[in-house]
């Protein structure tokens, strides 16, 4: 039988929230865009910020409820940038297999 660390269940925990709430950060965002894009500029803009302001404060909330377990604190912080860091690469490797 396996032993694993008493953390790997906290930090499964604050993996699985902090990537959902990535996801919801980005699902927040996009339909903010498809929002933006009937609108003025300066209307386009407000509505973008404030998309920006609402996921900022969702990631200080996760961080926040999970700052006293330290395992589920890093592993919140690392599913909330698991997100972009997903998109970064997948936008990476098309670029290069386009150039290559």
């Amino acid at each position: 039988m396996v032993c694993l660390p008493e953390w790997t269940v906290s930090a499964l925990i604050g993996l699985v929230i902090g990537t959902a709430v990535s996801f919801l950060n980005n699902f927040i965002l996009m339909q903010g865009m498809k929002k933006a894009e009937e609108l003025t500029p300066a209307k386009e803009r407000n509505i973008i910020m404030l998309r920006y302001g609402i996921r900022y404060l969702l990631n200080l909330a996760v961080l926040f409820l999970v700052y006293k377990n330290t395992a589920m604190l890093v592993a919140a912080a690392i599913g909330l940038t698991l997100n972009k860091n997903v998109l970064f690469l997948k936008y990476f490797l098309r670029n290069k297999q386009k150039k290559g």
